[in-house]
């Protein structure tokens, strides 16, 4: 009988460590809704955990919305658009991927070129 309390509080302990062992989603900090607002642009980007985006580009009041999927390549993240205005991206311009850095200290995304987003 001791031999098989000893078994089950083995087993036991070993199921306990694995749930203690959480992975961590390293897409987590990105999910959400992303915003900033330049001069004369108001950009707007929201991440789902699915790891599609949407992105709205309103430029002198002409809606731009870019829809596709997000990964994290080489620490940052990427948006691939696969949907530009409700079609598929045509020009090159259209198909260009968008690199972002996570800056943790402001929460904010930074492009390559372009303004920084804040997570809202």
């Amino acid at each position: 009988m001791i031999g098989s309390l000893a078994l089950f509080g083995c087993g036991q302990r070993a199921a306990d460590d694995a749930q203690t062992k959480v992975q961590i989603d390293p897409f987590k900090p990105f999910v959400g809704k992303w915003a900033d607002k330049p001069k004369d642009a108001r950009i707007a980007l929201e991440i789902a955990p699915d790891r599609s985006f949407q992105a709205t580009f309103l430029i002198k009041s002409t809606p731009t919305i870019i829809a596709g999927k997000a990964d994290l390549q080489d620490n940052k993240l990427v948006l691939m658009p696969t949907k530009f205005n409700g079609r598929e991206p045509a020009s090159p311009t259209e198909q260009m991927k968008e690199s972002f850095v996570f800056d943790q200290t402001s929460m904010s995304l930074k492009p390559e070129a372009g303004p920084q987003l804040f997570k809202r």
